[in-house]
């Protein structure tokens, strides 16, 4: 009995050995992959359509130019794109996952201060880093840039304006690891790399729609959701999402969804994080809330209209969850 024992347990150490191989080899070959992309030329600051249509005045002058479009980049960072969720408060650097089983990820420095990653990024740079998750080195980066490959050339502009603008914060995030769980997640690929879909879009649109209370325009806000909430807004389980994290919420007017929910209720969910039964959002939604309750009212209208004009689904695998 002891000899079947100790054979099976030399049996059960090499499958997890060779798990392990495996593992490691193939998330490799995922992270280590090179990607090739387009080439853009975008200026900074990027002219506005007032401007180019009419004479230079002293109210247009590059200077003010200049100053509007770090004031549009202050707001695309801190109300829609959410970028101290991973870059800090002061996007000098902060933690995405902390995790011994996972990973740790950080959000590297993106001011001009020591340990800093911008301070020689071209814009064609920022465009593959943003809008395509490839870093410079041509390898994917840990970065949900499936929501922001719908981002416009103007906006893009206005956030590298406004990033440009930063105080220098010196301070040096560590380099990326990932533990068994992660390894393992990435070599499954369910940990997703943006860059795998987005490396050959090379179809960018120049201005973003109209900011007004539309459809159009609250469906390029909505850009953002779908990276939890789905392709079809619809909810279910987060692809790549942590093992503990709930379930995305439906956000169609589908009787799982929205249906019984009016503007009121939803702004103010958007704004504090309380839902209208007085209970809070969950993980990661709590996180979204810091930059959602930033938006402006006729965002979040426009994005509400948007919501309610789409199609009644039922949510994925029948999971009526809530944000």
């Amino acid at each position: 009995m002891r000899r079947w024992l100790i054979r099976g347990a030399i049996l059960c150490c090499l499958l997890v050995a060779t798990i392990a191989i495996w593992g490691h080899h193939r998330a490799n070959a995922r992270l280590t992959r090179t990607y090739a992309t387009h080439t853009v030329s975008i200026p900074v600051p990027y002219p506005s359509p007032e401007t180019a249509t009419t004479q230079t005045t002293s109210a247009t002058t590059p200077a003010e130019q200049l100053q509007r479009a770090i004031a549009r980049g202050r707001h695309l960072v801190m109300a829609r794109y959410g970028c101290a969720d991973c870059h800090g408060e002061d996007l000098g650097g902060g933690t995405m996952i902390d995790d011994p089983a996972i990973g740790n990820i950080f959000g590297p420095n993106l001011t001009s201060g020591e340990g800093g990653v911008t301070q020689n990024m071209t814009m064609a740079d920022w465009d593959r880093i943003i809008r395509h998750g490839v870093r410079r080195d041509g390898t994917a980066a840990i970065m949900p840039s499936q929501d922001f490959a719908d981002m416009s050339d103007q906006e893009l502009s206005d956030i590298v304006a406004f990033i440009r603008s930063l105080p220098p914060v010196d301070r040096t995030m560590p380099a990326r690891s990932f533990g068994p769980i992660g390894l393992v997640l990435v070599a499954t690929g369910k940990f997703q790399l943006a860059a795998e879909h987005l490396a050959g879009i090379e179809d960018h649109i120049a201005l973003p729609p109209d900011s007004g209370e539309t459809i159009a325009f609250g469906k390029h806000l909505a850009a953002t959701c779908r990276g939890c909430h789905g392709s079809a807004l619809s909810g279910g389980p987060i692809i790549g999402g942590a093992p503990d994290w709930p379930p995305a919420a439906n956000l169609t007017p589908h009787e799982q969804g929205l249906a019984d929910w009016n503007y009121k209720q939803f702004a103010a969910l958007m704004r504090t994080g309380n839902r209208p039964d007085g209970t809070r959002v969950r993980t990661p939604m709590d996180n979204v809330i810091a930059t959602t309750r930033n938006m402006s009212e006729t965002e979040l209208r426009a994005l509400w209209l948007y919501l309610q004009s789409l199609k009644p689904l039922a949510t994925d695998q029948a999971i009526a969850g809530n944000p």
